[in-house]
């Protein structure tokens, strides 16, 4: 855990903690005004997010399919858990599975959708859709509303990245390189590429740019509108992780190297870096109020705390009794940190 001391000197403070989630948590997310997140006996569980308080305690699949992520969605008054072989809603104010009783009108009143396509991502909203990557390669829409597959468009062999929208294109990365834009509402394809190998993390995409991490150990900047390149470089392993876009940087933890800094919208085709930090072993999660990089190593368990104009280490705090640590947003954050113990801390910033 962190004492209240570490918390100061790294310019936060300790909000609440809740030690009584369960055991084995995971896929913990912040939306909506809470915590979501997953017990090993697969129960679903809602958190309060300004007081910490555990709303309730949901069973989700009875332990039988493999879980991506849970989608609220505060319109329908309703929690959508996307898993291998279904789709479950539950009641957002009682974690009860919905029911025709239960469901306000124009929403889904079945708690368990069956999927024709088994999903392999966590799902994304487009519109009244739930848009995520199936096992056999497609992109599927699915109407949450009336619980059926609207439509799908076919990527690649396998999807292993959750779908990225933007402007109203989807972007679907797929196991074999192949990276396809799709248009989110007719499910027309816009441009696709192919890559020397796997893309395995999200893309990002600032403006009219798509920045992708690819494992063939290319950083790729490419228009959003028609595919065409931007820019390029050469990286020394294969990228792992997201690139993280502030301003006119572009962030990205490089293996073997450390965090590197690259101009987004550089004149050269061939990229330009501007830094490379070995000690910094960790990726961005948000910035503090002064404008700081905060990264975090899940392997090493290290907070870290860095200056993004010429990437110098400002602070680095070990902390190995953390298991998991997201933020709810990209700048000036409040932090969340999951323990080993099961217990769920919350930082925010000192102003």
């Amino acid at each position: 855990m962190i004492s209240a001391d570490e918390a100061r000197d790294l310019g936060y403070r300790i909000d609440w903690m809740n030690g009584h989630l369960g055991e084995d948590i995971y896929l913990p997310s912040v939306q909506a005004g809470s915590v979501l997140l997953f017990t090993g006996e697969d129960h679903l569980v809602r958190i309060d997010r300004e007081t910490g308080r555990r709303r309730w305690s949901s069973p989700i699949g009875n332990r039988v399919f493999e879980i991506f992520g849970a989608t609220y969605l505060p319109a329908a008054g309703q929690i959508f858990v996307t898993a291998d072989g279904a789709i479950f809603a539950v009641d957002a104010a009682t974690g009860d599975p919905v029911s025709e009783h239960s469901a306000l009108r124009g929403t889904s009143d079945k708690p368990v959708q069956k999927l024709r396509w088994p999903s392999a991502t966590p799902s994304t909203v487009v519109g009244d859709y739930l848009v995520y990557g199936s096992r056999s390669g497609e992109v599927v829409w699915h109407a949450w509303s009336i619980g059926f597959t609207w439509r799908t468009y076919r990527v690649s062999g396998a999807l292993r990245v959750q779908p990225l929208l933007s402007e109203g294109i989807i972007i679907a990365a797929g196991a074999d390189g192949a990276i396809s834009a799709i248009d989110a509402r007719d499910v027309d394809a816009v441009w696709s590429l192919q890559l020397l190998d796997a893309v395995v993390a999200q893309p990002a995409v600032a403006g009219n740019t798509v920045f992708i991490a690819g494992s063939d150990q290319y950083l790729r900047a490419v228009n959003l509108d028609d595919g065409s390149l931007r820019w390029k470089t050469l990286t020394t392993a294969p990228l792992l992780e997201s690139p993280v876009i502030h301003g006119d940087h572009l962030f990205i933890q490089v293996p073997g190297e450390g965090l590197a800094c690259f101009n987004a919208f550089p004149t050269r085709i061939s990229g330009e870096r501007l830094w490379t930090t070995e000690e910094v072993v960790g990726s961005i999660l948000t910035t503090t109020v002064d404008g700081r990089l905060l990264t975090w190593s899940q392997e090493q368990r290290l907070l870290q705390i860095v200056e993004p104009a010429g990437g110098y280490l400002v602070s680095t705090l070990h902390l190995p009794g953390v298991r998991t640590l997201m933020a709810d947003a990209d700048r000036g954050g409040n932090l969340y940190m999951l323990l080993e113990s099961d217990a769920i801390f919350r930082l925010v910033p000192r102003r």
